[in-house]
């Protein structure tokens, strides 16, 4: 099946070593389907994909070895200016774009083994869905953690509400997490 979409822009915002985003372009594109992530090597947008025939032309491992992210030590915030600022001629998702961020970092030598997803990065997205439709709408930004093996087929995958699910299932978590913390704070008080 054709790529039919633009790649989804991925950006680097920590120190990583360069084999290591190679793992999870690699393992990003194994778990992809027809969804590609584009590795931001430059804050010039004339260095981003341009025309139709970006589409589907994600980055492909290995990158550079003389590769640094111009994105080092910002924040999602920047981030998301720089995506609201796209010109109309880069073929990148508009509204939908992984970060390889502090979480990835502390979970960089994460396998896929055995089922794994790998190193975990944030999926993020700009806007909210109308009520009726699958058209987004605002500048609001939400993220949700994923692994690097399923990053672009979830961002890929999204149909309406689906987005929605995933914020309100890593709420879940978390509040699970909270819960567990603070069962096990007031037995180790007793």
């Amino acid at each position: 099946m054709p790529v039919t979409s633009a790649p989804f822009a991925l950006f680097c915002l920590v120190d990583i070593p360069n084999e290591k985003i190679n793992t999870i372009l690699t393992l990003a594109s194994k778990g992809a389907g027809d969804f590609d992530l584009f590795l931001i090597s430059s804050s010039k947008y004339d260095d981003l994909p341009h025309g139709e025939s970006a589409f589907g032309l994600g980055t492909q491992p290995p990158i550079s070895s003389s590769f640094s992210s111009p994105f080092t030590n910002k924040s999602i915030s920047s981030v998301t200016s720089f995506m609201l600022s796209l010109p109309q001629d880069v073929n990148l998702d508009r509204r939908h774009f992984v970060v390889l961020d502090e979480t990835t970092k502390a979970s960089i030598d994460d396998t896929a083994e055995g089922g794994g997803e790998g190193p975990k990065v944030t999926l993020c997205r700009i806007g909210m869905e109308k009520e009726e439709g699958y058209e987004i709408e605002g500048e609001e930004l939400s993220t949700v953690p994923s692994g690097a093996k399923v990053a672009a087929s979830t961002l890929g995958g999204l149909r309406q509400g689906t987005w929605g699910e995933l914020l309100m299932g890593e709420q879940y978590r978390r509040a699970l997490e909270d819960q567990q913390r603070k069962k096990k704070e007031r037995e180790e008080a007793e």
